[in-house]
């Protein structure tokens, strides 16, 4: 058996993705000094998949918070449990194999859970349920209107009147515009 025969079969295609990227990143990124950095993807289809590799975007961002991620400094990372697909996070294997690139780069994190203790995803019932009221969120566009500036690819300003909505629907129009 070749080298390549035993790193085909070992290595998972999730893993191999995330290794494939997060090499390419830290070739091409290192060497940036970021002040903040703000990613938000809407799109749960794999940028790249084959027989070898599997890149999703949540992969994507693992890479890229580890390249901005300062000793000193907090990361905030979200990722959605309800994310459908052969390594969509709401089944038990693509979680566990997200959890373990998470756990490898961000040992020392806090982890929460935003969705309710009921759910049948009970792989996610071992962390500690966080909500954020939206009723909150209302009521501070300005909070809301800065995450949104920190995150714009483009240096977007948004203002606490662009930012604001009145319900979920409502979020969901802000951050599509």
């Amino acid at each position: 058996m070749t080298q390549d025969e035993i790193d085909d079969e070992s290595i998972p295609r999730y893993k191999r993705g995330y290794e494939w990227f997060s090499h390419l990143a830290h070739t091409e990124l290192v060497k940036k000094d970021w002040q903040r950095l703000g990613i938000f993807s809407f799109y749960d289809a794999p940028f790249a998949e084959s027989d070898l590799l599997y890149l999703s975007p949540k992969q994507v961002m693992l890479t890229m918070a580890k390249l901005a991620k300062k000793s000193e400094s907090g990361l905030v990372f979200v990722v959605d449990a309800l994310e459908k697909g052969e390594m969509g996070l709401s089944m038990t294997q693509g979680f566990d194999q997200f959890m373990e690139l998470f756990d490898g780069l961000f040992p020392d994190a806090s982890k929460y859970y935003f969705g309710p203790k009921d759910s049948e995803r009970s792989y996610l019932h071992e962390y500690e349920t966080l909500r954020i009221p939206l009723a909150w969120l209302v009521k501070r566009p300005n909070i809301f209107a800065e995450v949104l500036s920190d995150a714009s690819p483009v240096g977007e300003k948004i203002g606490p009147g662009d930012a604001a909505f009145e319900d979920y629907e409502g979020m969901i129009e802000v951050l599509v515009e």
